[in-house]
């Protein structure tokens, strides 16, 4: 049985696979999300401290998940859709 993961979850999953990325990536990576509420959860986590949003350069940011999120959660099936 698969269960649909909240928006923070699935940036939160797709960050641990790749714990160092740019935000374009990520974007893709949740290209079913619109990008207002993409944006709107990644703020949110930043200023949680789950993840660290960084400017790298005009225009361009990299995200950082933050240690306490980087252990995996043991969920049996699931589905990002």
């Amino acid at each position: 049985m698969s269960r649909h993961l909240t928006v923070s979850e699935q940036i939160l999953e797709v960050m641990r696979r790749t714990p160092d990325c740019r935000l374009d990536d990520l974007v893709l990576s949740c290209k079913s999300l619109p990008l207002q509420v993409l944006l709107s959860e990644v703020s949110r986590l930043s200023r949680k401290n789950q993840l660290q949003l960084t400017l790298a350069s005009t225009g361009s940011f990299t995200l950082q998940l933050l240690s306490e999120n980087c252990r995996p959660r043991s969920v049996k099936s699931l589905s990002i859709e």
